[in-house]
């Protein structure tokens, strides 16, 4: 419990810095979507998971074409999800850890 709102709290911080306007709700549907696609290798723009509070999950939009954009973070009620995956999220694991890791390291790579 206390690892849930320690990351509600982190996306919290990531949404005062990047700033509030930047939040903003996502449909399930584009929330499977850009889900089913993280640790593909998308070269420019790719969405990250970031957390889960006691009622959303909480996904950042990256671009490296532009990398003066501000990011943005979107969020979905968790009860608009499958409860299989919200049971996850809530026990802080993160499905998609392995191909956010591999995505992370393929764009390091490429600034080398």
């Amino acid at each position: 419990m206390k690892g849930n709102w320690f990351i509600a709290t982190i996306a919290l911080g990531s949404m005062i810095f990047t700033g509030c306007c930047n939040l903003r709700v996502m449909k399930p549907d584009d929330f499977k979507l850009v889900t089913d696609d993280i640790g593909q290798l998308q070269s420019g723009r790719y969405f990250e998971y970031i957390g889960v509070s006691h009622d959303r999950a909480y996904l950042q939009y990256n671009s490296n074409i532009d990398p003066l954009s501000e990011r943005k973070v979107y969020y979905v009620p968790l009860d608009q999800l499958p409860k299989d995956l919200v049971k996850e999220l809530k026990a802080g694991k993160n499905p998609w850890k392995k191909g956010m890791d591999a995505q992370r390291q393929w764009h390091h790579n490429q600034k080398l």
